[in-house]
Formats: C-alpha cells, structure tokens, sequence
C-alpha cells in the first residue's frame, strides 16, 4: 500500500490472548516486509529477531512501529441488558470530557448512580443529587456505562457515557 501507510494480516485462526503477549513474525519469502521504526522511544531491551538459531536482541535503539489490532467474536457489551426504560434518563453532555450531569425523571431519595468499565467492573458510585456533575475526568476515554439504581437495587435506567478527549 505505500510508506506511511498500516497493512493489516489477518491471522490463520482465533488466538486467546491473555496477560503479556509477543507480536511478531516469520518472513517466509523474499518480499521485503516494510516496518516502522520510532527512534523517538527506546523499547530496544523488548525487540528480539532470529535468523538462525536463537533468539537475539537488537542493538539498535528505538521502537518498531507495529500495532496489533484485536478483535472479538463477542461484543465485550453484550453482557450488559439494556434497561426497558424510555426517556426518563438523560446523561449529558456525551461524549463528555471532565464531567456530566444527569437528568433522571423518577429521582427520588436514596438513588444510586453507578458507573461500569468495559470489563464490568464498577469504578464510580455516588448518591443522585439534583444539578451535582459526576466528575469522570479520573476516567479513561472509552465507553462506560452509567446506571441508575433504586434504595433496593433495582434498576432505574441506564445509559452509555462516552468520555472523549
């Protein structure tokens, strides 16, 4: 395709990734196979070629240029039901920087606001109070999920926050 530009290989076959893992790859013809290299960031120690017999590191200083992209088979989302609420909860501005605000129609003494990661794990909870901002700017950008929940646990509603920056 060009300098300058990515090129994606499709790989033979599913591959569980989990903890660290090594990106790499065997040329098995002559074509050159073209890779950045990023002088600006030495990870020289994590580079490792091989010609013949074992694995060698570089000796040049920098980083190469290569950017793994994963994909899943299952939406990380789907896991989560959708509420069967209809607007009766607002959450804005979204996408959002340093912080939204929440407009719920039932508010009530006693709700919950709650705020989900991809991976489901909860990284904020506070009390609804009315006209007070949740500050998201701790969070990483990505897609959240901010649901409303009841003194007893039952949902109210929820909404996906996008914090963008």
């Amino acid at each position: 395709d060009g300098p300058n530009k990515f090129v994606e290989f499709a790989l033979d076959s599913t591959i569980h990734v989990q903890g660290t893992f090594y990106v790499g790859w065997v040329q098995t013809n002559t074509i050159k196979m073209n890779v950045g290299f990023d002088r600006n960031r030495d990870n020289s120690d994590r580079i490792f070629y091989k010609v013949n017999g074992p694995f060698a590191n570089t000796s040049f200083e920098g980083s190469l240029m290569l950017r793994p992209v994963m994909v899943s088979a299952v939406d990380p989302w789907a896991a989560v039901p959708e509420a069967p609420v209809a607007d009766v909860l607002e959450v804005f501005p979204n996408p959002a920087n340093e912080e939204v605000l929440i407009r719920f129609n039932g508010a009530e003494q006693g709700v919950a606001v709650e705020v989900y990661d991809a991976m489901g794990r909860m990284v904020h909870r506070s009390a609804l109070r009315a006209n007070m901002p949740i500050g998201v700017s701790g969070l990483a950008p990505g897609i959240y999920v901010l649901r409303m929940l009841e003194e007893g646990g039952a949902l109210l509603g929820q909404e996906r926050v996008i914090i963008q920056r």
